[in-house]
């Protein structure tokens, strides 16, 4: 997921996809943050009243949440131990945290300045205090705070040398996640920590492990196993069995952590073989576009999404249909054009730390 310091993509010849990043992981990240973009609309649709049934809006949210994160959080550490290996711990994890630390600031103040101009007609108001208080992460920006840590985690415990650290690491943030499924701090660093263990069950399998394991067998057989464990997770949720990782932490009980833990490893592995369905399809282009693209959605959709519902309420579309669907669409296409502005007008600092070779230009269209 991401690189050491290289020339500008612009600049050098794109290599082929090697053995182990395949094109499937590219459509896995591309399908995620459409998915992403997919539950804030959902989400501020629901809370602006515009969807009418409680329980459907309940069982497509705990669905999709399921898995929306833990394939990002298994991709990413699909190539930890190769990136610690090329760069060296030390030097790999400062910068992975620098760009971290950077965006996480920098798309900090442009979304909650955003919320504080709009506060009037959102859906959450927000004051002005609210806004400095950078160490409470909105939104979707607890993530970088969670990955940093994850990077700095994997450095220490290297799991990759020996079967005793893999172990141990697995059976620990096995345990952490349990512990903390559902729940989150205030503080960043402290929230989304239910998802850690796909992150290290991806440092675990590797990059060419799971693109081989992913590429064997017949695609029907893909196809079956796809939809078997995503029904299966469907019926999970559906009977209040299993509680999703990030949130609803009111709602946890035992059953709901260990039924909610295996639904998430069922639907994650629905994905990322669909991943691999869909990589021989005509949609294998735009979903790798975007999965490469993913970091940029990610971090501005929000920007696009609740003025795309305030601007359609306001003109009187209230089917929810129509609001999701133009709403998860300029939630994708939005940031994709601001990114291409801030190239052109010399301000590619949005969406990279400003120094060669940040970690964050992978997610923005470059390949390890």
């Amino acid at each position: 997921m991401w690189y050491a310091s290289r020339p500008d993509r612009a600049t050098r010849p794109v290599p082929p996809a090697g053995p182990d990043r395949d094109a499937v992981l590219d459509v896995a990240k591309g399908i995620a943050i459409v998915a992403v973009v997919f539950v804030h609309v959902w989400r501020g649709v629901d809370a602006a009243g515009l969807l009418a049934d409680p329980a459907l809006f309940r069982l497509v949210d705990t669905t999709v949440c399921l898995w929306v994160l833990t394939v990002f959080a298994f991709v990413a550490g699909l190539f930890i131990e190769r990136g610690m290996k090329r760069d060296g711990a030390g030097r790999y994890v400062g910068r992975r945290v620098l760009d971290f630390a950077w965006l996480y600031v920098v798309w900090s103040i442009l979304n909650n300045l955003a919320n504080l101009v709009g506060s009037q007609l959102a859906n959450t108001p927000i004051t002005l205090e609210q806004t400095m208080r950078l160490w409470e992460p909105r939104a979707q920006m607890w993530y970088l705070g969670w990955i940093a840590l994850m990077v700095v985690i994997a450095a220490v415990s290297r799991p990759w040398e020996s079967r005793t650290r893999l172990v141990v690491t697995l059976a620990t943030v096995g345990a952490a996640s349990a512990a903390t499924w559902g729940l989150n701090g205030s503080v960043v660093g402290t929230l989304g920590l239910g998802i850690s263990l796909a992150f290290f069950a991806g440092v675990a399998v590797r990059a060419d492990r799971a693109v081989a394991l992913l590429a064997a067998g017949p695609a029907w057989v893909h196809a079956f196993l796809a939809s078997a464990a995503m029904c299966a997770t469907v019926a999970l949720v559906a009977m209040g069995l299993a509680g999703p990782p990030t949130h609803d932490g009111e709602h946890r009980t035992a059953t709901t952590v260990v039924i909610g833990m295996a639904a998430s490893s069922l639907a994650t592995i629905a994905v990322l073989q669909v991943s691999r369905l869909l990589s021989a399809t005509s949609l294998r282009r735009p979903l790798t576009a975007l999965g490469q693209a993913s970091m940029v959605i990610f971090l501005a959709h929000l920007l696009f999404t609740p003025t795309t519902r305030i601007a359609l309420s306001g003109v009187g579309v209230a089917d929810p249909t129509a609001q999701v669907v133009v709403g998860v669409a300029l939630g994708v296409a939005g940031p994709l054009a601001l990114r291409a502005v801030a190239t052109r007008s010399g301000a590619p600092w949005l969406f990279s730390a400003p120094r060669v070779g940040t970690g964050f230009r992978s997610w923005a269209g470059r390949r390890p």
